[in-house]
């Protein structure tokens, strides 16, 4: 593999991952943290070789920092349109 086509399988791995990670917080009401991105990340390393989720493919191709940043960064942002759309102003902008 080339090594652009690795580095966008890379940052494509981050970006499947942070939306796992994303979904899993925003399912449970939770917010992102660098120690459930671990643990997620964990999880799906543990995951048999049989298995065919997907996910657990893409883990070793990634950082817990690149999952974080990109899950919490998705977390603020959908946090900050949802107050806009309720008519909230976020607090930056007082």
């Amino acid at each position: 593999m080339s090594g652009t086509n690795a580095a966008t399988s890379r940052e494509a791995a981050v970006e499947i991952l942070a939306l796992n990670a994303y979904g899993i917080a925003d399912r449970d009401g939770k917010q992102v943290t660098r120690q459930m991105v671990e643990s997620r990340l964990e999880e799906l390393a543990g995951h048999p070789p049989a298995c065919d989720c997907g996910l657990c493919d893409l883990a070793p191709l990634v950082t817990v920092s690149k999952v974080y940043g990109t899950a919490a960064r998705w977390q603020l942002s959908i946090a900050a349109t949802r107050a806009l759309a309720r008519g909230a102003r976020p607090r930056h902008w007082r």
